[in-house]
């Protein structure tokens, strides 16, 4: 099948909403409606919660700071938590969730491309996902926080119009760990994980180059990204050598890109933003992207698909 520059040779589909990422922050946190649990768990678990830090619905699984995130005034907090659908299906996303402290200052999740926790398997969206009953689905959300809310021995609760019966799920400030950069934090979720995420962006070999940039180079692939509340088309298109222009249906740019294990790295010339696109091959040896992750000029929402 010859392959003509700019001419549509298949069509994939790209269910964007794009990415934006984040994550970065402070440790493992074993959560407990009182202190005295959180110290017998503390004992016995390494990097996991105990059962007093579990709803119906939600499971938190970890808290953290970040220590690379340097605003004087604020602390970017990361919470990473599993929606269970155990009775009946759910539409969930990262927003779902507010901190208060001290039953006083409320926080909202606050969500920036920077601040995308690619090295986990949590899920970072603006976009509702589906949970249907019998599964699950592992969601971070991140916060700025002022410093001198989360001074030592402060009460975190938690409240959310979908899941009101983590009312009573609390956590003390003194639990929260600070790690230097949300490598570190993905190590400490999960160092299997993080292995797998990180081996994934290291630099294909020539082999795996050379397939790549033949089944790309010279082609533009569709997609449908959602801005605000309007779909439209888009395309991005491949050139020799490592060449790509992206146009979502309102925005054009460009810039070089550079292949990954498993991730072609969208590099814009003008601003040196790089954004991932996973790649995968099907069984006839065709290149698929099943995801389309950091394009924050496509969209309004954030949607990182770091689950599996």
């Amino acid at each position: 099948m010859e392959k003509e520059k700019k001419k549509l040779n298949f069509k994939i589909i790209i269910p964007i909403i794009v990415a934006i990422v984040v994550i970065a922050i402070v440790g493992v946190i074993f959560l407990t409606k009182d202190k005295e649990n959180i110290s017998e768990n503390l004992e016995n678990s390494e990097n996991k919660v105990t059962e007093t830090a579990e709803s119906k619905y939600i499971q938190i699984d970890n808290i953290y700071i970040d220590n690379s995130y340097t605003d004087e005034q604020l602390n970017l907090v990361y919470l990473f938590y599993t929606v269970k659908a155990n009775e009946q299906n759910l539409k969930v996303s990262s927003k779902d969730i507010d901190l208060t402290i001290n039953d006083t200052n409320k926080y909202s999740c606050t969500m920036k491309i920077e601040y995308n926790p690619n090295y986990t398997d949590y899920c970072y969206s603006e976009m509702l996902k589906d949970v249907y009953v019998g599964s699950t689905l592992k969601v971070c959300a991140t916060y700025q926080i002022p410093k001198g809310d989360l001074a030592p021995n402060r009460t975190i609760t938690l409240s959310s119009s979908k899941f009101s019966d983590i009312s009573n799920l609390k956590i003390n400030t003194n639990d929260i760990k600070t790690l230097e950069n949300t490598q570190e934090i993905a190590k400490d979720l999960d160092i299997n994980i993080y292995n797998a995420n990180y081996e994934a962006r290291q630099d294909a070999d020539t082999e795996t180059v050379n397939k790549v940039k033949t089944l790309i180079n010279g082609y533009e692939f569709s997609f449908h990204p959602t801005i605000g509340t309007k779909i439209y088309s888009g395309r991005i298109e491949f050139s020799s050598p490592d060449h790509f222009e992206v146009n979502n249906g309102v925005l054009t740019n460009s810039g070089t890109y550079s292949v990954k294990n498993k991730y072609i790295v969208l590099t814009y010339s003008n601003t040196g933003m790089t954004n991932e696109l996973e790649y995968t091959f099907d069984e006839s040896g065709e290149i698929n992207f099943p995801t389309l992750g950091g394009t924050n000029t496509f969209s309004s929402y954030v949607n990182f698909e770091n689950h599996q």
